[in-house]
C-alpha cells in the first residue's frame, strides 16, 4: 500500500513539474510574441504616411498594457513628432497631420503617466513646438497656432 501511495505521489510530482514547464513556455513564448509585435512596429516608422499610421496603430494597440516598452516606445514616438512637425517637404500632408495628432496624444498620455522619467522627451516635444509657433522652421505641416499653444500648455 505504502509503495502505490509513494508511486502517486512521484506521478503527481511529475505533472507538476511538467505543467509548470507548460505555463513558463507559454508565458515566455506570448512575451516573445509582444516583443516581436514592438520590433514589427518600429519598422513601419519608415517607409511613408501609410506605413507610419500603421506603426502608431500597433503601438496604440499594445502600449498601454504593457509599460516595460515605455522607454523604447516613447523616444521613438517623440523622434517621429519632431521629424513631422518640423520637416520641410511632405508628399502627404494632411495624412502626416493627422499622423502628428495621434502620436501627440498618445505620447502625451505615456510620457504624463510619469514626468519625471521623460523630462527629456517633454523637453524635444516641447522645443518643436515652440519652434513651429515661432516659425523658425520652414515645415509645410499646417497645424493650428491655437492647436500648437494648447499642446504646449498640456505638456508644461
Amino acid at each position: 500500500m505504502e509503495t502505490k501511495i509513494l508511486t502517486l505521489i512521484i506521478a503527481a510530482g511529475g505533472w507538476i513539474v511538467v505543467i509548470i514547464q507548460a505555463v513558463f513556455g507559454f508565458l515566455e513564448r506570448q512575451k516573445k510574441h509582444k516583443d516581436d509585435i514592438l520590433l514589427k512596429a518600429t519598422e513601419y516608422f519608415v517607409g511613408g504616411t501609410q506605413k507610419r499610421s500603421i506603426g502608431i496603430s500597433l503601438i496604440e494597440g499594445m502600449i498601454k498594457a504593457n509599460r516595460k516598452y515605455y522607454d523604447v516606445v516613447i523616444p521613438l514616438l517623440t523622434n517621429q513628432f519632431v521629424y513631422l512637425l518640423l520637416q520641410s517637404d511632405t508628399q502627404s500632408q494632411i495624412h502626416e497631420e493627422r499622423n502628428v495628432v495621434r502620436i501627440f496624444f498618445l505620447i502625451k498620455d505615456l510620457i504624463l503617466s510619469d514626468k519625471s522619467r521623460y523630462h527629456r522627451d517633454k523637453c524635444e516635444l516641447l522645443d518643436a513646438i515652440g519652434r513651429q509657433l515661432e516659425g523658425t522652421e520652414k515645415s509645410t505641416l499646417k497645424i493650428a497656432k491655437g492647436t500648437l499653444e494648447l499642446w504646449k500648455q498640456e505638456l508644461e
